[in-house]
């Protein structure tokens, strides 16, 4: 899974010929998103939480060894931490 892949050049189209935007415009959402990452960070001690603004999710990444690759998404910060619960019980920290 890529989940960061390298944007296009500055000037490159699409195919429908539209210019490719370069930045995201913030907005509440991604403001409110943005705030709500950090809240999670700074409770969630074992994870690294970040928030997409294109996509309008959340991404956990564990901070110990979960002997697998797990990286968590969800549009919706409250199920994100369910998720983060469940690979925690499943994957436990060592």
């Amino acid at each position: 899974m890529i989940i960061n892949p390298s944007p296009l050049p500055i000037g490159d189209t699409s195919a429908h010929d539209h210019p490719v935007r370069t930045r995201h415009t913030p907005d509440e959402e991604s403001d409110f998103g943005r705030l709500r990452a950090d809240e999670l960070n700074a409770t969630e001690h074992r994870w690294h939480v970040i928030y997409g603004p294109g996509s309008r999710s959340f991404w956990a990444f564990p901070l110990w060894d979960p002997g697998a690759r797990i990286v968590l998404e969800d549009v919706d910060p409250y199920r994100l931490r369910r998720l983060m619960r469940e690979t925690e019980a499943r994957h436990p920290p060592r």
